[in-house]
């Protein structure tokens, strides 16, 4: 049976003492499974690139009913008729949340009118 490493983080430029410690294991898979081809590192087994992707037919990416939605609006105080803009994902600097709480401060093309109606 082959053995697979699913590799979905950037180990082009990897701390020296940690890939030296890790690749003896990576080495021992039959291949590797990066997420982009800059993300390559030298290794033994052969290395293919697959771009992530999201299963819509999971639970959690299924499409929620009108009553979900406003159920979690009001749980939240979110009143229904305010123009959002989300993101959604996890807190991780690859995700720039800094960036992403820095952005949702801004006017954007009206939507904000005064900065106290926007809401993190």
């Amino acid at each position: 049976m082959p053995w697979l490493w699913r590799c979905h983080l950037d180990i082009s430029h990897p701390d020296a003492e940690t890939w030296k410690y890790v690749r003896r294991w990576i080495d021992r898979y039959n291949a590797v499974i990066l997420s982009c081809n800059d993300f390559a590192q030298e290794m033994k087994p052969p290395k293919r690139v697959m771009m992530p992707a999201i299963d819509p037919f999971t639970v959690k990416n299924r499409q929620l009913s009108d009553r979900e939605i406003n159920a979690r609006l009001a749980r939240y105080e979110i009143p229904p008729d305010l123009p959002l803009v989300v993101q959604v994902s996890r807190f991780n600097p690859w995700k720039d949340p800094k960036g992403v709480v820095e952005a949702f401060s801004w006017p954007a093309n009206g939507c904000v009118q005064r900065q106290d109606e926007s809401h993190l």
